[in-house]
């Protein structure tokens, strides 16, 4: 249906997950595997879910896989407001991860609107 690497969504979602990971390595040794598993994992399910989703599938099932990796993209939301909260990251960070969030979010929103248009087979 769609190459993924050529999907600005997909690439920003890969980035995103690797800035994720990065950052929650440094969390301490005790939410390594509580907090920072559940951002990398929640991270990494955005941009998967969107390649998956660019299978030979129906508009319909990729639209779902869209429709999953924007419930992984608000989960991070709560993760990052977590770390913040509990003083992992500082406002700078989470703000720039919030934005990031709603940025793909609104990119994912736009492949769903554009395979719904075109109601791809």
């Amino acid at each position: 249906m769609f190459d993924p690497d050529k999907l600005e969504v997909y690439q920003r979602a890969f980035v995103f997950a690797g800035e994720i990971k990065k950052v929650t390595l440094g969390f301490p040794k005790f939410e390594m595997y509580e907090l920072g598993s559940q951002m990398r994992r929640a991270s990494d399910s955005i941009g998967a879910n969107i390649r998956e989703g660019c299978g030979n599938r129906t508009s319909k099932d990729y639209i779902s896989f869209l429709y999953n990796a924007l419930g992984s993209a608000k989960e991070m939301g709560h993760h990052i407001n977590s770390a913040f909260r509990d003083g992992y990251i500082d406002e700078v960070l989470r703000d720039k991860f919030l934005g990031e969030i709603v940025e793909i979010s609104k990119m994912i929103y736009g492949v769903v609107g554009y395979v719904k248009k075109k109601d791809l087979k």
